[in-house]
């Protein structure tokens, strides 16, 4: 196994390879699989029917002329028997295979395998080491200090991360301390962001996440936020637009006084991976002012001494079962 470029390169030289990783982040299994882009491969996870004999056939059918590299993705989430079976078949096949997990338990059954799991929530230097990494595939320039606010903002998760720096990348090549803190999310557990996100798309699963935001947090912090977002939208509405270009998304960051993130959010702008909803065609200007004034009716009740847990909830459940 070489260490090139960020990228774990396996020369096999036309042997069989049989390969056990542990990795608990689908940004690293990526990276990983790049070393396979010139094989055709073929995914079995939990959601394939017949596992058993769908691999039956890929691992021991030997009239193939060219042989797939086989992959068995997150071993972890499938049931006993057909892991108990994979382990048995790994051993018997005469195929290229990889198999995924993130619980080092099951991959000791099969046998050595290469960790490339998250560093421990405490170890420093590991999380700053993959930062350098994720960054460097973004071919973004940062320093020390940069990677630190980037870290206490996202938190020790590895795909956040990479879709944070992944949206920095949009932006600047050498960002600036400024560009940090207008384009990464700060990320909470639970997330008020996501929640209002999902809210604003009247995703009946807003309601779940936010009985679980309001155990941790205010709910006037929850109705401010909901409040200020929704204001925004409203200004936003009245201008008449609706399509927005990169250009169109910095000039209305700048003229409403919020980071690029959220207008992006509000617009649809993809920054990352992929396109969110535009909001603009979501709402009309009449429906946001109704929601306002729910808002404002729910802040009342809560100033008022009644359930403030109850008030909200109830207000997004309303919200997202109708459609006003």
């Amino acid at each position: 196994m070489i260490y090139e470029n960020e990228i774990f390169v396996i020369e096999y030289k036309g042997l069989i390879m049989k390969k056990y990783i542990l990795v608990d982040s689908n940004w690293r299994l990526k990276r990983y699989l790049l070393n396979f882009d010139d094989r055709e491969k073929i995914v079995i996870d939990s959601r394939t029917e017949s596992k058993r004999d769908r691999l039956n056939d890929l691992l021991f059918s030997y009239q193939l002329f060219d042989k797939p590299l086989v992959i068995a993705k997150f071993v972890d989430e499938w049931g006993n028997d057909e892991v108990k079976w994979l382990v048995t078949a790994c051993k018997e096949t005469h195929s290229d295979v990889i198999v995924i997990s993130r619980n080092s338990e099951i991959l000791k059954k099969f046998g050595d395998f290469l960790d490339l799991s998250s560093p421990k929530p405490w170890d420093l230097k590991g999380w700053m080491d993959l930062i350098t990494e994720i960054s460097k595939a973004f071919l973004i320039n940062l320093k020390y200090e940069l990677k630190m606010e980037i870290f206490e903002r996202v938190g020790p998760n590895v795909d956040l991360l990479a879709q944070e720096l992944e949206k920095l990348s949009v932006v600047s090549k050498k960002p600036s301390t400024d560009d940090v803190k207008e384009i990464i999310a700060t990320y909470t557990e639970p997330n008020l962001f996501e929640f209002s996100r999902i809210f604003m798309e009247r995703n009946v699963h807003s309601v779940e996440l936010l009985k679980k935001i309001v155990d941790a947090t205010h709910p006037l912090v929850v109705i401010r936020t909901l409040e200020k977002q929704f204001m925004i939208l409203a200004q936003m509405i009245t201008q008449g637009k609706t399509s927005y270009s990169w250009d169109d998304v910095r000039k209305a960051s700048k003229n409403f006084g919020v980071p690029i993130p959220q207008i992006a959010n509000l617009v649809g702008f993809p920054l990352g991976e992929k396109r969110g909803r535009n909001f603009l065609k979501l709402w009309s200007f009449e429906s946001v002012i109704k929601l306002l004034e729910s808002i404002q009716k729910v802040e009342i009740d809560v100033k008022r001494g009644e359930d403030p847990k109850f008030s909200l909830i109830s207000m997004v459940e309303k919200w997202t079962s109708s459609t006003a």
